[in-house]
């Protein structure tokens, strides 16, 4: 594995100019939405993520721009059954099956344990030839937390749980080194107004169409859209905690 990610990471480096830089992982997923009973209580959660994309961008210290890595880019998924979504996830994509159409069509998993598997082979890949990388998406909760609760559950119980924060009482797990995207939409938009927003996603070369691929790249150039308005510069972010 050394052998096959070292020179993309050199390459990377290269491009930036300088080793004064940030990587982030963005992700992005879509799930059926369907709730199923699970747990001995009976408790409730959501149904199987069948699509997963993941981006990486390194951002500059120095001039603040943003260099995305597309040999890095990753877009997963398998073809969901019409019973597994439930009437609300239903009638969103109702409303976007062209995208799921082609996510089904071109399905490269075959089920959520495959996706699962094939996505955790990648997220080493990733954090092998980028130490300290950090995980960003427009919602957190599920596209981080939830996420890596799926790897765990349906891929690998036995491994050390992957988690955003201490688990309740300790507990065998993994820190991830994460930044909260629509947070920092939240604050630029509460600074400069929805206008602001929207001319950031107007510039971005690659649209929110809810193929998690381009989603995720998307988020990429709304954090450079909106840290270039604020003056707040995501290359110095930095957590002690890795991946």
């Amino acid at each position: 594995m050394a052998d096959e990610v070292a020179p993309v990471a050199a390459a990377a480096a290269a491009l930036l100019g300088n080793s004064h830089h940030k990587w982030f992982l963005s992700l992005d997923c879509e799930c059926t939405g369907r709730i199923v009973p699970s747990g001995p209580n009976g408790e409730l959660e959501l149904a199987p993520i069948f699509a997963i994309g993941c981006a990486i961008g390194g951002f500059n210290k120095v001039t603040g721009g943003l260099a995305l890595m597309p040999g890095y880019d990753k877009r997963l998924s398998f073809a969901p059954a019409a019973n597994q979504f439930d009437a609300s996830t239903r009638e969103f994509w109702d409303k976007n099956q062209g995208v799921l159409d082609e996510l089904s069509m071109n399905a490269n998993c075959v089920d959520e344990r495959d996706l699962m598997r094939t996505f955790w082979d990648h997220w080493n890949k990733v954090v092998q030839a980028f130490p300290g990388i950090t995980v960003v998406s427009d919602c957190q909760a599920f596209d981080v937390g939830y996420l890596l609760e799926r790897v765990h559950r349906s891929a690998y119980p036995l491994a050390p749980m992957m988690t955003m924060q201490p688990l309740p009482g300790g507990g065998d797990c993994r820190f991830v080194n994460t930044y909260d995207a629509g947070t920092l939409e939240k604050n630029t938009r509460a600074m400069f107004g929805q206008a602001a927003i929207d001319k950031i996603y107007d510039a971005a070369p690659v649209k929110h169409t809810h193929d998690p691929l381009e989603d995720a790249i998307n988020t990429l150039y709304m954090m450079e859209g909106c840290s270039r308005l604020s003056g707040f510069s995501l290359a110095d972010i930095d957590r002690k905690d890795t991946a």
